[in-house]
């Protein structure tokens, strides 16, 4: 086993030493470096979100992405006469689907089709169908194909038929490292701390419209999971309401300044798309196939999707253990239906770390015997 792992996943991902070095110092909830290193956060977020902070306002939510999402949801979903429409793109867009049926919240679904362009005109015309929603979720980028989706598209369609629902956008692997139109998109969206940011797990980054939130006041359905109290609280004292996760945020505050500095969303996009470049070229000399079309601009160069081999020598837990041994750490596959797996761009990896992936992939084969992928039957 290698002593040092690189990740190429989806998250947890790779972060720089200085990322994890924000982490090692303990503070107390009150800290006024810590107190700093919030507003820092909250007041950048929104920057970055080129949004008007009288009008828009960040709130970190402790735990997972998913929490943040399941927080937005019921939070805003009305207590009388809502109706949910989930766009199904893939695996997250089931997860948030989940989230509404286990709340036992009205749902229609306009499902895309996994991997596929969502046919607009057919969106359009199922919109119309249900004049009576008032609230709309999609996920603008599914970490599960890599696919990005056309979040501006959606949201006019969604204004221009049902102009007062409020549209939630999960935006996990998406919000740093592709161009999104907030205010053209969304009400409220979602982001990770441990995706494009290149951070570490552990807090969530909604962010939204002030006015949304403010009137959403006594409506959530959870304590902990409530946006209105906890922008409440960051707003009278900048202190999160329960126990905050300390440390995560520490190694935000440092990310987002390295994030800052690198050059933000045009260099970082720059980087993923060169280092997509090397697993795509890279993994079709193998024989492996993408998952999607690289060249439609539905292909976002966050996260390679390829198709798992059917060739009969090709063994996918002797590739990974051999990957993982030599210290490179990739993803199983993560979509709804199909036999896929991952590597994922994102993170605090370097061109010269992606050649050294590749040509570990390529020892991984030749060490099943397998010069070349060919067409067969699978052993996975």
């Amino acid at each position: 086993m290698a002593s040092r792992q690189i990740l190429f996943t989806a998250g947890p991902l790779h972060t720089s030493e200085t990322v994890k070095a924000a982490q090692m110092t303990d503070y107390g909830s009150r800290d006024q470096k810590f107190m700093d290193a919030v507003k820092y956060v909250r007041e950048k977020m929104v920057k970055l979100c080129r949004v008007d902070p009288n009008e828009w306002s960040c709130i970190l939510q402790p735990g997972a992405g998913t929490m943040a999402i399941e927080a937005c949801i019921q939070t805003l979903f009305p207590q009388q006469g809502g109706k949910y429409l989930l766009i199904n793109s893939g695996k997250y867009s089931e997860r948030q689907g989940e989230i509404v049926e286990q709340y036992k919240f009205p749902m229609v679904t306009f499902v895309a089709g996994e991997g596929k362009d969502i046919d607009m005109d057919a969106f359009e015309k199922f919109v119309k169908q249900h004049p009576d929603v008032t609230t709309v979720g999609y996920v603008h980028h599914e970490t599960s194909t890599g696919m990005v989706y056309p979040a501006e598209k959606i949201a006019a369609i969604v204004r221009k038929h049902v102009p007062n629902a409020v549209i939630i956008a999960d935006c996990m692997s998406s919000f740093g490292g592709i161009l999104f139109d907030v205010i053209n998109s969304c009400d409220i969206f979602v982001t990770s701390a441990n995706k494009c940011l290149h951070s570490v797990p552990g807090v969530a980054i909604v962010v939204g419209r002030r006015s949304l939130i403010a009137k959403a006041k006594g409506n959530a359905r959870s304590n902990t999971l409530d946006l209105s109290r906890q922008l409440a609280s960051f707003e009278k004292s900048g202190q999160f309401r329960i126990t905050p996760p300390v440390q995560c945020v520490m190694a935000l505050q440092q990310a987002i300044k390295e994030y800052i500095a690198d050059g933000g969303l045009r260099n970082r996009r720059t980087l993923y798309a060169a280092k997509s470049k090397i697993v795509c070229d890279a993994g079709k000399k193998m024989g492996f196939t993408l998952f999607l079309n690289e060249n439609r601009p539905s292909f976002a160069h966050i996260v390679v999707c390829f198709n798992m081999p059917t060739d009969p020598r090709w063994n996918f837990k002797k590739f990974y253990q051999f990957l993982n041994s030599n210290g490179f750490v990739i993803y199983p596959g993560k979509a709804s239906h199909a036999e896929t797996f991952r590597i994922g761009l994102m993170g605090h990896t370097t061109l010269d770390e992606t050649k050294q992936l590749m040509s570990c992939c390529k020892d991984a084969l030749a060490a099943m015997g397998i010069d070349r992928l060919q067409p067969g039957n699978s052993k996975l």
